[in-house]
């Protein structure tokens, strides 16, 4: 199997945006719990498991939360792909309300980055500079309880935002968005991702 994602985060692809078609999948089994160093045997139990539950994508309280923020950029995006729908631009009073919910978790993490407490840390401590979080919510499984290792909460935070270019002449902040987003996969003035 050809590895489309060779060289992520190296400077070596057209960036997010071209992974779009295996991105549903790949997180979705994120969310899961699985890595995708994980063998297909592995990853075909999992998603045999899978199978036998429906999916609640209807999450009111949750969807409500991001009902504003949900991503639209792309056409696909503006649905559920996989068990999962990306949203962006979220303000930390969102990101606080999920986690006092219980839709995050303020100790998970998304693959390598940040905690979501360190998230919530930064984005405090550099409030008037409109930093905001991307991510995604995933589906619960209708019978969770036959799944223990699957995750409780049903959100996920891969990343921070800055549309504020002007917030970028204040070289403390420059410093410390350098030092808090390194070790993204992807990482500009205006974004971060870890994958």
């Amino acid at each position: 199997m050809k590895n489309i994602r060779k060289g992520l985060g190296k400077g070596m692809g057209c960036g997010y945006k071209n992974l779009a078609p295996m991105d549903a999948h790949i997180h979705s089994l994120s969310a899961r719990g699985l890595k995708t160093r994980y063998t297909q045997k592995d990853i075909a139990k999992v998603i045999h498991k899978q199978d036998k539950y429906d999916l609640i994508h209807d999450v009111p309280e949750r969807n409500e939360l991001l009902r504003d923020y949900w991503n639209k950029d792309l056409d696909f995006e503006d649905k559920w792909m996989g068990g999962i729908r990306h949203f962006k631009l979220l303000p930390l009073e969102n990101v606080k309300k999920a986690v006092s919910k219980g839709f995050l978790d303020k100790d998970s993490v998304q693959n390598e980055s940040p905690s979501v407490k360190d998230f919530i840390e930064f984005m405090e401590k550099w409030k008037g500079y409109g930093v905001t979080a991307h991510g995604y919510a995933y589906a619960k499984e209708r019978k969770e309880e036959d799944v223990k290792s699957f995750p409780k909460e049903s959100m996920s935070i891969e990343g921070l935002e800055v549309h504020n270019p002007m917030v970028f002449k204040n070289k403390a902040f420059v410093n410390d968005w350098i030092k808090f987003n390194h070790g993204a996969d992807e990482l500009d003035s205006e974004r971060s991702w870890w994958d």
